[in-house]
């Protein structure tokens, strides 16, 4: 069998691994931590984890078994391993290229040097305590593509896979990002890998002391360019090898006419590059940019109090500047939601927390007992908690307060009968109890009516108050962030 087809083996292999944990993410087979398994061998994510809240949040300690071998093989994980560059392979293949124009596109571009560019700043923004790197991650980006986008497509079409509604506010974000990266391949043959990719950046940066890779015999060489057409990094193999553009695809040995072509042990016999090819000035303006944008960044997000008590985040998440500092906008609190009431935000954190997930009680409420959301996070900006740290009598999580509109409440504005929101509350005792009145409407008959009331020293702003509010449009009875217990006081 050829390298390229044991290689095609193991990209299908990862790929139906991430599909299948994604898929099982928000069902009884799996639960917690296995499916944020591919999250937990990010070099990237971890480094930046490190960068932004000096912590290597459990499991990310994996990610050594990537950064290690690259050290010795070059990016041997984004041509073997990496779900979102099989599928680049898979969108790419579907364009047939006369020679000459597959070695065009396969030649070297000045673009090539912006993953580069994008790594540092993104790093630069992480070292002053906010992780972006998030946003471009592979794996987060695949996962919130899938999830906001392929999934509700799906459920429209009634099946049920991906996802338990058919729409995210956020999802088309999500889904015009990933689809351009698909589509990409269709100008350029894994676009996203060479051009953009910070991950792609940092494994390539690794690279360069790699002892082993691709080695060529110059004697045997004919300059026939072959190797060219077929390769997937843009790396020349047959001149000034790019060792950091090197992804290990192997389809230059095998499609090497005279076999001039090995993977062996590297020396100084062959010229190659093994520094990316960026100067060293643009680096450094990377990481300026990265700097200087941080304030402007951090400047946009809503810190007043105010602000913050329409921004609910879910249960167990961490205080507000340790949860910037470690999350990473992946999503998998969202696809595990088993009620939706987990979101992308959009604008209720500003730029600094866009993707960044927050309850909206229009979409759902939060199941009593349910603490997926932290057993899926892989950085641990959402805390794993245990049904019975969660619901404790004496001291609950508390995700905020719920407060009454009495001009929409029925018993309090319409004078009509309601405790729906009394019934349905979990707590025990319950946070809303009801006032017993006696009132004569218009035409001077008595009513006897129960107006609630809430208790804040009770409610845990689950909000399945009011996700089953009967008023249509705006609930009378609505959840506010004040009071959460995420290193706040309680100011009620």
């Amino acid at each position: 069998m050829s390298s390229r087809r044991v290689r095609i083996v193991y990209q299908s292999f990862f790929l139906m691994l991430f599909l299948f944990l994604l898929t099982t993410s928000r069902t009884g087979w799996i639960r917690g931590n296995p499916v944020a398994l591919f999250f937990y061998f990010d070099p990237l994510l971890a480094l930046g984890t490190v960068f932004a809240d000096l912590t290597l949040h459990g499991w990310m300690i994996l990610a050594l078994f990537v950064a290690v071998p690259t050290l010795f093989l070059g990016r041997f994980f984004c041509g073997w391993i990496c779900p979102l560059g099989a599928l680049n392979d898979l969108v790419g293949r579907l364009k047939k290229r006369p020679p000459r124009e597959a070695r065009e596109a396969n030649a070297p571009r000045k673009l090539f040097r912006a993953k580069y560019y994008i790594l540092l700043a993104l790093l630069a923004s992480a070292f002053l305590g906010t992780l972006l790197l998030g946003l471009l991650d592979p794996f987060s980006l695949l996962t919130r593509g899938m999830s906001q986008g392929i999934g509700p497509l799906l459920a429209l079409m009634g099946v049920d896979v991906f996802s338990h509604e058919p729409g995210f506010p956020a999802g088309w974000v999500a889904v015009l990002l990933l689809a351009a990266v698909l589509l990409g391949n269709f100008w350029i043959p894994r676009l996203w890998c060479r051009a953009f990719c910070p991950l792609g950046a940092l494994l390539g940066l690794l690279s360069r002391w790699a002892p082993w890779g691709i080695v060529r015999d110059e004697g045997s060489c004919t300059s026939c360019a072959v190797c060219v057409q077929r390769c997937n990094g843009a790396a020349e193999p047959d001149g000034e090898l790019r060792r950091s553009e090197c992804i290990l695809c192997l389809n230059c040995i095998d499609t090497c006419p005279p076999q001039g072509l090995a993977f062996g042990r590297t020396g100084n016999s062959v010229p190659e590059r093994r520094v990316p090819d960026a100067p060293g000035r643009r680096l450094a303006l990377s990481v300026l940019a990265g700097v200087l944008a941080w304030p402007v960044i951090r400047s946009s997000s809503p810190r007043v109090a105010k602000a913050e008590n329409r921004r609910i985040r879910p249960p167990g998440a961490l205080a507000e500047e340790e949860f910037l500092a470690r999350c990473a906008r992946c999503g998998m609190c969202v696809r595990t939601c088993p009620t939706g009431v987990i979101q992308l935000a959009i604008d209720e954190a500003g730029f600094e927390g866009f993707w960044t997930p927050v309850m909206r009680f229009d979409h759902g409420y939060c199941e009593f007992t349910c603490v997926l959301c932290g057993h899926v996070c892989p950085t641990g900006a959402i805390s794993a908690l245990t049904p019975m740290q969660k619901t404790d009598r004496d001291n609950p999580v508390r995700i905020g307060t719920a407060f009454y509109d009495r001009g929409r409440c029925l018993p309090w504005a319409m004078d009509k009968p309601c405790v729906v929101c009394e019934e349905v509350c979990p707590v025990s005792p319950k946070a809303i109890w009801t006032e017993e009145v006696t009132i004569h409407d218009r035409n001077g008959k008595r009513i006897t009516l129960h107006r609630p009331r809430v208790d804040p020293a009770r409610c845990i702003g689950c909000g399945i108050c009011q996700d089953a509010c009967p008023v249509e449009d705006l609930p009378a009875i609505r959840v506010s962030a004040v009071g959460e217990s995420r290193g706040k006081k309680f100011i009620l």
